[in-house]
Formats: structure tokens, C-alpha cells, sequence
């Protein structure tokens, strides 16, 4: 029986061990054939024609409004229940026309509230312009563990005089977005324990009362025995 019990609580032990990984909430590669509508569950904004699109396998977001939201791309419906320690991941790159004064921005919220942001700023806002190299990015979403509804977004804000010539009416500021992952940790379970388990819990831990009376028990008897052959 105490064997028995023993086996229990490192199994148990083991299970919450294999749970502590992040586990994937949400993911998207884009890959796919080529669209205006992103799909996959992706809410499009978009200032000029083509702003938001998936080409060539990612998520692309361009314009040359200035002054507003270009492109817009969130995820309006996504549940962390039963998750905590949330982080979304993704990697992004530069169009070729992008300046310093070009955004790229991400940002998360509770539903339809106020979104969220994190040391003053956006939870990620970086100036653009570089050289078409992708980097990778993973962001903590303090806040977001365990609820029913949270959202998130990727945006882009440029300046519209990018460029002179015939690079000027081009729509080629803004960011690609690749890979992007939303996960978790899952969290411990708060039920109650089932009567079955705490019975043999009960059992094993009136085994090793008993066992240890016993041995008491004996030691208490052998040293009679001694004290009288004395």
C-alpha cells in the first residue's frame, strides 16, 4: 500500500511537470495562396487598396497615408482560458520604401476595452527601414492569463512622403509579418479531489501509521525482553 501511494504521488508529480510547457494557443505561417483577405480569422483594416494582403507566405502591410492607420490586421476572438504566462512571437521585416518614421506597431487588449500598453509605449514600436531581414520578436502579454476573450493587433503608421519620383506613388512603407505564435503555460487545475483519491490517500496514510506503531511496538517488546534477562 505504501508502495502503491508512492506511485501515485510521483506520477502526480510527473503530470504537472509535463504540463509546465508552453502550449500553443494560436498560431498562423500564412502560407497559402496569395489573397486579399487574410483569412484565418484575421480582421482587415486597410486605408489603401491592397493595404492588408497575404503574399508570397506572409501577412504584408503597406500604404502611404501618413497620419493615421494604414493597415491593420488583429485577431479579435482568441481565448486563454486555462493558460497563464502568455507570449506572442512573431517575425517581421521592413518593404524596401520604409523610413525611421515609419511604424510598426502590436498591441493587445481585454475584449472590447482600452488597449493595452506597456512602459508608456506600444508593446512593440520600432522604426522601420531596413534591409528586408526578418527578426524575430516574442512579447509578454502581462494581463492576458486565464481569460474568455483577448485581442491583438498589428498596425503600421508612415509618412507618407516617403519617396520622389516614380517611387512616390508607390504604396511600399509598411512591414511583412511572418510566424506569428500566441502561447501559454497551463495552469493548475482547483477542483476539488475526487472521493476515490482521497480514500486511498486516507488508506496509504493509515498504512504508515500502522506500520510505524508496529515498529515502535517491537522495539518496545525487545527491550523488555532484554531488561528482564538482565
Amino acid at each position: 500500500m505504501i508502495r502503491l501511494l508512492a506511485a501515485s504521488l510521483g506520477a502526480t508529480v510527473m503530470l504537472w511537470a509535463g504540463a509546465s510547457s508552453a502550449v500553443v494557443i494560436f498560431q498562423d505561417n500564412f502560407n497559402g495562396a496569395n489573397d486579399n483577405g487574410v483569412g484565418n480569422g484575421w480582421a482587415q483594416i486597410e486605408e489603401t487598396a491592397n493595404g492588408v494582403e497575404q503574399i508570397n507566405n506572409v501577412l504584408r502591410l503597406r500604404g502611404r497615408d501618413g497620419g493615421a492607420i494604414d493597415a491593420q490586421a488583429a485577431q479579435l476572438a482568441i481565448s486563454t482560458l486555462g493558460f497563464g504566462t502568455i507570449t506572442l512571437d512573431f517575425d517581421w521585416a521592413a518593404l524596401v520604401d520604409s523610413e525611421a518614421e515609419d511604424l510598426l506597431l502590436v498591441d493587445w487588449r481585454v475584449a472590447t476595452g482600452s488597449w493595452t500598453t506597456l512602459a508608456g509605449i506600444n508593446l512593440f514600436s520600432t522604426g522601420l527601414g531596413g534591409d528586408g531581414t526578418f527578426s524575430h520578436v516574442q512579447l509578454a502579454l502581462t494581463g492576458a492569463d486565464n481569460l474568455s476573450n483577448i485581442q491583438f493587433r498589428f498596425r503600421i503608421d508612415v509618412d507618407k512622403n516617403c519617396c520622389t519620383g516614380a517611387s512616390a506613388s508607390r504604396e511600399n512603407e509598411g512591414a511583412l509579418i511572418d510566424n506569428v505564435l500566441l502561447q501559454g503555460i497551463a495552469l493548475p487545475p482547483t477542483q476539488i479531489p475526487e472521493p476515490a483519491t482521497l480514500a486511498l490517500i486516507g488508506v496509504g496514510l493509515a498504512a504508515i501509521g500502522f506500520r510505524f506503531r508496529k515498529r515502535a511496538n517491537r522495539s518496545t517488546n525487545l527491550r523488555s525482553l532484554l531488561a528482564g534477562r538482565n
